[in-house]
């Protein structure tokens, strides 16, 4: 009796298709979780907002940039090779990360150990010259941009209108996907790729950054909000992911998919940027009560201190008029009274 192979009837696919289900499940919940990262890189190791927002945009900027190597090593050494030294990558980049107590060590473990991890993760998933070309365009853009714009956003004269330039982001990278349905010269194809890179970088580096600015006027509630946020961002992701698919299915064509991932994304930059005008807005109210009230307050305190500097005075001329001689007792007025008194007890006849 011949034993049938495990490959043929498909047992093995199953293990690993689910072993990709769990790599994919751990490293997009990372990345994508990464603004709840952000808080707590910035509470336990008191770095900067620059570097903290640098290192999760360095760890998935190393994995696109190195995904012309994760090809070529595949190409080597099989897929099964590379993407188990993937794994193994991983356990060891998060356990420096895990133990370390300073942020260098952490940025070695998560941002590079991490990275390459993630890259080799996904070998075999890219393939055609071209790919790797674009691919590494934007792994390049974003390798640098995402560790600038976190210096850039925190200049002074940035600060306050850095909410503004993330939503401009957001706007702009949806009319990029949109150009990218209609792009079929690889030039063409090379200089989207290249803005893409760039507006996603300024998407992906600045989220934890703009979401704490919004709860300014509310500290407390940072990480729930970040937290919402990274919720909605999972399900916009799957729900995005299929319709896309589905769309592509029904019209057997990826333009139409694209065009509906760039409407809706201009309608996310719509969303932000009503919520940030919103927030903006009053919080510009509030100061302007806040300072209604300080000047009421002072005004007043000015009321109360005239009128205590005045009583002393209004006290001494009452006390200075107390200390007048009445005219009743003064010579001239005794004189008189004298004379009138003798005048009437000695009439003239």
């Amino acid at each position: 009796m011949v034993q049938e192979s495990p490959i043929d009837n498909g047992a093995w696919r199953w293990v690993v298709v689910f072993g990709a289900f769990i790599s994919h499940f751990i490293t997009c919940g990372f990345e994508k979780g990464y603004s709840i990262i952000y808080v707590e890189i910035i509470r336990v190791y008191g770095t900067s907002a620059a570097m903290a927002a640098s290192l999760g945009g360095f760890a998935s900027a190393v994995r696109l940039l190195l995904a012309p190597l994760s090809v070529s090593l595949s190409n080597i050494y099989s897929e099964q090779k590379v993407v188990m030294a993937g794994g193994i990558l991983t356990f060891l980049g998060l356990l420096i990360s895990a133990l370390s107590d300073h942020f260098a060590l952490v940025f070695i473990g998560y941002g590079v150990i991490f990275g390459v991890m993630k890259s080799l993760d996904s070998a075999g998933e890219v393939i055609g010259a071209q790919s790797v070309q674009l691919l590494a365009i934007e792994g390049t853009v974003q390798l640098v941009m995402r560790i600038a714009l976190g210096f850039i956003f925190d200049y002074r004269f940035i600060k306050p209108h850095r909410g503004i330039i993330w939503t401009g982001g957001i706007a702009f990278s949806s009319v990029i996907i949109i150009f990218i349905a209609f792009a079929s010269q690889l030039k063409y194809l090379s200089a989207l790729m290249f803005l893409r890179g760039l507006f996603l970088a300024l998407y992906i580096s600045q989220q934890a950054v703009v979401l704490s600015d919004l709860c300014e006027g509310q500290p407390e509630t940072t990480s729930q909000t970040i937290a919402i946020a990274q919720i909605c961002k999972g399900l916009g992701t799957l729900i995005g992911s299929y319709f896309s698919g589905l769309i592509k299915d029904y019209t057997e064509d990826y333009r139409p998919a694209f065009i509906f991932l760039g409407i809706m994304q201009f309608i996310g930059f719509i969303t932000a940027i009503t919520s940030i005008l919103w927030v903006r807005i009053n919080l510009r109210k509030e100061k302007c009560l806040l300072a209604a009230d300080n000047l009421l307050s002072n005004t007043s305190v000015a009321n109360v201190s005239e009128a205590s500097l005045s009583q002393p005075v209004l006290n001494e001329n009452k006390t200075s008029n107390n200390n007048q001689p009445s005219p009743s007792s003064s010579p001239l007025f005794i004189h008189k009274e004298i004379n009138e008194t003798s005048t009437l007890q000695n009439p003239k006849i």
